[in-house]
């Protein structure tokens, strides 16, 4: 995944979106800082952080988690590292607490995940249910 480019769109004068690996996120940059929605995967988190600094230099300040998939939140660990508070909904966190398993193609194909060994970072905070 880290092989694979990163590309910043600029949709509005304070509104980025980043596309790459794990889909699209979109980035606010707004007075008190920005706010990005998803995290990608882990490996993708030094190319997301490269763009957030090159959007401008106001402080990284909140994630933003729509769902608990793997390619929108394996990257939470590393958006906590770099600064950001994580937001989610109470079911969000309750996913990422537990194991999960996928399937595909009417029960074909299944993938279990683990929760992460950094699950502290990777979990938004009670406190920050919406």
């Amino acid at each position: 995944m880290a092989s694979v480019p990163l590309q910043t769109l600029k949709l509005r004068d304070n509104i980025q979106m980043l596309s790459g690996p794990g889909g699209n996120m979109v980035v606010l940059d707004g007075p008190d800082g920005k706010i990005l929605v998803d995290s990608s995967f882990a490996s993708v988190a030094p190319k997301v952080k490269q763009a957030l600094d090159g959007i401008s230099n106001s402080p990284f300040k909140m994630l933003i988690n729509t769902h608990w998939h793997f390619d929108h939140t394996d990257g939470n660990a590393a958006m906590h590292e770099f600064g950001a508070t994580i937001l989610a909904h109470e079911n969000t966190r309750k996913r990422l607490s537990t194991p999960q398993i996928i399937k595909f193609l009417r029960n074909a194909i299944s993938l279990q995940l683990q929760q992460a060994p950094c699950l502290s970072k990777r979990l938004p905070t009670a406190s920050s249910f919406i």
